[in-house]
């Protein structure tokens, strides 16, 4: 603006009228470089007021746009502290439902092992009484095996005795009967 100012003053020309007087009046002069300053200066001014204004609705609405975008990250940062409390919720939850499951994994574990321990002493008793009755079924069967060579035996001699005792009672008849 004061180069402006300054651009107008040096185009600025002034014609003095000669006058024959001696003494030089510079007053009026003066007053009128002094309006010509006061009206540059009140333009320079207005146009100044001017460019502010529109500098500063310039900034306004820029202000406004960049307090949307604050209330729009506001927002989506709020957004995403729900859902990290919501998911760290549920990561909370899932740690101690994984905890849950590893304490009954470790209980089944046990209990299985218990049990697999209790199974095995269960097979060898039942491996033992097999072992045992299959040694008694054998001393039974030879047992039975002696007694069936034992009536055999016996019925072989039942026999025998009855074919001498059949041959014998003949022959007493056939004496008895040649007897009478």
């Amino acid at each position: 603006e004061i180069k402006e100012l300054e651009s107008m003053v040096k185009n600025e020309t002034v014609i003095i009228p000669s006058a024959n007087k001696r003494s030089l009046d510079v007053t009026e002069y003066v007053k009128t470089i002094e309006n010509q300053y006061a009206n540059m200066a009140a333009h320079a001014r207005v146009e100044a007021e001017q460019w502010n204004q529109r500098k500063i609705e310039s900034l306004v609405q820029s202000a406004g746009q960049k307090e949307q975008a604050v209330r729009d990250i506001k927002r989506e940062i709020s957004d995403i502290l729900r859902q990290i409390q919501r998911l760290s919720g549920d990561l909370d939850g899932l740690k101690r439902k994984e905890e849950s499951l590893k304490n009954e994994i470790e209980e089944t574990r046990k209990d299985g092992e218990g049990g697999v321990e209790e199974a095995r002493r269960h097979i060898k008793n039942l491996e033992d009484n097999l072992k045992s009755h299959k040694q008694e079924l054998a001393r039974q069967i030879r047992q039975h095996q002696e007694l069936l060579n034992l009536k055999l035996a016996l019925d072989i001699e039942i026999a025998t005795y009855r074919q001498l005792l059949m041959g014998e009672e003949q022959r007493m008849d056939k004496l008895q009967g040649s007897d009478f």
